[in-house]
C-alpha cells in the first residue's frame, strides 16, 4: 500500500491488542531512560498525542534517544498492549517510527 493510502489510526480509537497500527503524532514528553532490560536494551517511555487522545510510547534503544519532545512522528506497523491496566503503543519488531516534522506543536492542530 503507498505511502498516502495509508489508513491512520487515531489514538482515542487504539485497543488492546491491536496490531499493525498506524498512526501520526507529536512526542509532548520524552522520560529518561529509566527501563533497562535483562538482555541490556534501554527502554524510553514518552508521551505522544494526537488531536483526540494521548498515549504512552515505548521505544527501545536509539529510537528512544533521537526522538524529541515537538517532534512530528508517523508510526508504522506498531502494535497496543496493556501493562500495569494502562494502554501502551509500541513499534514493533517489524514496525518502523519517522519524524516527518519537528517543533511543530501549534502545526498540528490544523493538520488533521
Amino acid at each position: 500500500m503507498k505511502e498516502n493510502q495509508e489508513k491512520y489510526t487515531k489514538i482515542s480509537e487504539l485497543r488492546p491488542r491491536q496490531k499493525n497500527v498506524n498512526c501520526v503524532f507529536i512526542v509532548l514528553e520524552k522520560g529518561q531512560i529509566n527501563t533497562k532490560t535483562k538482555d541490556n536494551h534501554n527502554i524510553t517511555h514518552t508521551l505522544v498525542a494526537d488531536q483526540t487522545a494521548s498515549i504512552h510510547l515505548s521505544l527501545w534503544d536509539d529510537v528512544g534517544e533521537v526522538i524529541q519532545p515537538g517532534d512530528l512522528i508517523r508510526l508504522c506497523g506498531g502494535y497496543t498492549s496493556l501493562f500495569k491496566n494502562s494502554l501502551i503503543l509500541y513499534v514493533g519488531k517489524y514496525g518502523s517510527i519517522q519524524r516527518i516534522g519537528e517543533k511543530v506543536f501549534y502545526l498540528l492542530l490544523f493538520f488533521f
